[in-house]
């Protein structure tokens, strides 16, 4: 009985007060929405209701925590005063430095081709923009004292991927400097967005001479030497040849790089060695094309070239370069001719490491004594050695040629430009040449006591003369680029469990003796 009359209260208290039970509230923050479909619901604070969280753009913010609690911490109030994410289809990696809040970090962009076919050239460069951030974080700021935060995009190489990550990075994250992109195309493609939205462009690896005439408000920079260099010093290269060629095929790819590096070459050649035959071929960009497509266009070109009967052949192209070198050498084999000497410009250089698992194992020495190439200097000896025993540790990458100096010091560059300057595209480029001052104080970069120096003397209103890990960054101020001396490599057989494997000796230097040509000599 008493029982009985505990529930009746029970029933009674609960109808007596069901007017309180519809004003509970549903949610009190974004943990209390949930659902079985799997969609992300949010809690709208003013009517304590849950709701389908809206799109980024859609969502007005004055401070970044709006965004990061709807967003999580990839998120950010962008520039046009919405929230935005930091990663889109192009940039996927964010590099956050370990303590600082969303208020307390300034993000930069890189734009560098990672992806297939390009890793094993580009994925270095990359590593060492991760390493040089993570030395400036790991001991120091920003002259504010803020850190700076990192957003990786890959553009595959393609022109407009290049364009869609610049464009991200700059129109909703806000970035006032990007690391890259890699190729001359991609450069000259978003110089254009350079000037018109005032960002700091600085690419570690884009060589096209055109790239040092461009319209860009002063705002696109590099930290490698033009091909005009490049095609002087292959041009004098096959020049001093012994024995000479009796007969040269170049085999160019279709691009900016290719193209642009190809004609002055042959003008020069002909100076160097008149009346001996050059032929010329051009072949496509991978970008975009399938293996199969690929391989019925490099067949096609190897065909009509293969008809020179040419003792050199010239590539010049980047990884690329060796399918095309396959493709030659299918064409060639059981042909009983000799087989010709290869050489390859600077972009196809790391290619030949994996040259010799085109052939078999026994004919692997031949093929080698046949190969070398061509590449700008990118490492200074003494700064080289202390950046790449750390980067050797961190990455396992023991490659000879790495192009990772190029990498650490363009993200050098860029964070010391954001200590001078601030972070705005303009004024880092208008603190360029307190970085590069003759007359400053020199300051050696290559790990974190470099960065640091560098840092402290700029915040005490100093001029620097920085010396990379790829060498002097004696900037030309007008052109926006360094110029360097050339080395020849060629390659020695190495035998491993795997079979015999290239290995990369530098063999002769070309030293400059007016700033655009120079003379080659063996070391």
């Amino acid at each position: 009985m008493l029982r009985n009359a505990v529930l009746a209260g029970a029933a009674a208290w609960m109808l007596g007060s069901c007017s309180l039970v519809l004003e509970f509230d549903e949610c009190r923050s974004n943990d209390d929405c949930s659902n079985s479909s799997g969609d992300t619901l949010v809690c709208n604070l003013e009517t304590a209701t849950c709701e389908s969280r809206p799109e980024p753009d859609e969502v007005v913010c004055e401070s970044i925590d709006t965004c990061t609690e709807l967003y999580g911490e990839d998120s950010t109030c962008g520039t046009s005063g919405r929230c935005a994410l930091l990663t889109s289809d192009e940039c996927t990696e964010v590099l956050r430095p370990a303590g600082a809040s969303a208020d307390d970090i300034v993000w930069i962009g890189s734009i560098l081709a990672t992806s297939e076919p390009f890793t094993s050239a580009v994925q270095p460069i990359e590593n060492a923009v991760e390493l040089a951030i993570d030395d400036f974080n790991s001991a120091t700021t920003l002259a504010d004292g803020r850190k700076v935060g990192w957003i990786a995009c890959d553009s595959g190489g393609s022109t407009s991927a290049a364009v869609a990550a610049a464009e991200h990075l700059i129109e909703d994250v806000g970035v006032s400097a990007i690391i890259g992109p890699t190729t001359s195309e991609e450069v000259l493609e978003i110089s254009a967005l350079a000037a018109e939205s005032g960002t700091f462009f600085i690419s570690p690896s884009a060589t096209a001479a055109s790239i040092s005439s461009l319209d860009d408000s002063g705002l696109v920079w590099r930290t490698i030497s033009s091909d005009i260099v490049q095609s002087n010093a292959i041009a004098d290269r096959l020049a001093s040849m012994d024995p000479p060629p009796t007969s040269i095929l170049v085999l160019a790819k279709n691009d900016e790089y290719g193209v642009g590096l190809f004609e002055p070459m042959v003008q020069r050649l002909a100076q160097q060695l008149p009346g001996v035959p050059t032929g010329s071929l051009l072949y496509p960009d991978p970008v975009g094309l399938s293996s199969d497509e690929l391989q019925r266009a490099y067949a096609t070109v190897i065909a009509e070239g293969f008809a020179q009967e040419a003792d050199v052949i010239v590539f010049l192209g980047s990884s690329e370069v060796l399918e095309v070198l396959r493709a030659y050498l299918l064409a060639w084999n059981n042909t009983g001719m000799l087989l010709p000497r290869f050489l390859v410009s600077h972009g196809a250089v790391p290619s030949l490491l994996l040259a010799p698992s085109l052939v078999a194992d026994s004919f692997a020495p031949t093929l080698i004594d046949e190969l070398e190439g061509v590449s700008p200097v990118v490492q200074e000896p003494d700064n080289f050695e202390a950046f790449n025993i750390r980067y050797r540790v961190v990455y396992s990458d023991a490659n000879t040629l790495s192009s990772s100096p190029l990498g650490y010091d363009a993200a050098a560059v860029a964070l010391l430009g954001l200590v001078a300057g601030g972070p705005d595209g303009v004024a880092i480029a208008s603190a360029m040449p307190r970085l590069a001052d003759p007359s400053g104080t020199a300051v050696p970069l290559g790990d974190v006591a470099g960065l640091v120096a560098a840092r402290d003397l700029l915040v005490a209103g100093e001029n620097i003369d920085i010396s990379g890990v790829s060498g002097p960054l004696d900037f030309d101020l007008v052109a926006g680029e360094v110029t360097s001396n050339y080395v020849g490599w060629d390659v020695t057989p190495v035998v491993t469990e795997e079979g015999t494997q290239g290995q990369l000796v530098s063999a002769r230097a070309y030293v400059l003796e007016d700033g655009v040509q120079g003379t080659w000599t063996e070391l």
